[in-house]
């Protein structure tokens, strides 16, 4: 059996598909988020929707990236946490 760090760097255990909520409660806001979406880009003008659209997918992007960065920050907190169980105070 592999450790799961070499699973990690290898490529074999995706991080994020755990992170996709599927309670009643992410189900029912991400259902309004895209009713609201859809109503508002109705009252928009074509110029104005291809401009909204761009936002939306530009700020889909950002949030991905500060997922991942979060993630990363939050694997690197846990290793030096495991780390330092394993190093008493002398270094040893």
């Amino acid at each position: 059996m592999r450790p799961t760090i070499t699973d990690l760097f290898l490529g074999k255990l995706d991080p994020s598909a755990d992170c996709i909520l599927d309670t009643p409660e992410s189900n029912s806001l991400a259902i309004c988020v895209e009713q609201l979406y859809t109503k508002l880009l109705k009252t928009l003008n074509e110029e104005t929707a291809c401009i909204f659209k761009e936002y939306c997918q530009d700020q889909a992007t950002l949030s991905s990236f500060e997922k991942a960065h979060c993630y990363a920050e939050g694997f690197s907190l846990g290793m030096r946490l495991a780390t330092e169980c394993y190093i008493s105070d002398d270094g040893k």
